[in-house]
């Protein structure tokens, strides 16, 4: 599993963040169901994991922003293009010029049907999908967290050593260790 990080800007400070990426094949139907076999490994792994949701939550929405501007950028060239090609000067029957414009539904009928643009908005839509697919996962990832937090509230401070489990769960591996005296 490889490490990945992010480098915030504040006013005076750089801050980086470190983490470490999910596998790249994820079982979805397990990540979000609890795991009652190993309810300690899940109470402390739960934190965790929402913040690697969150974070790739991010990353997502951040691509639907990029694909959206990459669209309003190519529209606004594409709109001025089509203006400028299909402007047509003319003189009168006395000889006076004429300049004859394309109307502005003109214009967007060009670029509904331009093909450029409708590869961009279909990867604009095709990223949607997946910042979609992300959203509900964090959702679900939240639900799981609360559940949770409401099972942690009625468990004894003992209870945890002795009932964790070692494994992965929520995608985080779980080792335990014999105390030394």
């Amino acid at each position: 599993m490889e490490k990945d990080t992010i480098v915030i800007h504040f006013k005076s400070k750089m801050i980086t963040l470190s983490f470490e990426e999910f596998d790249t094949d994820i079982d979805i139907d397990e990540l979000v169901k609890i795991h009652y076999d190993n309810l300690m490994g899940e109470i402390l792994t739960i934190s965790a994991l929402l913040n690697k949701v969150g974070w790739l939550k991010a990353e997502a929405q951040d691509s639907v922003r990029q694909a959206s501007l990459d669209l309003a950028i190519l529209e606004a060239q594409t709109k001025e293009h089509y203006r400028k090609t299909n402007t047509v000067k003319t003189q009168d029957a006395k000889g006076n010029a004429k300049i004859k414009a394309p109307t502005q539904n003109e214009v967007d009928n060009m670029i509904t049907t331009d093909e450029n643009c409708i590869k961009t908005k279909k990867r604009l839509f095709r990223v949607e999908k997946e910042y979609d697919y992300v959203d509900s996962l964090y959702w679900a990832v939240k639900s799981k967290d609360q559940k949770l937090n409401r099972i942690a509230d009625s468990l004894k401070p003992e209870e945890y050593e002795r009932d964790i489990v070692e494994g992965k769960i929520n995608g985080i591996l779980i080792k335990a260790h014999k105390k030394t005296i």
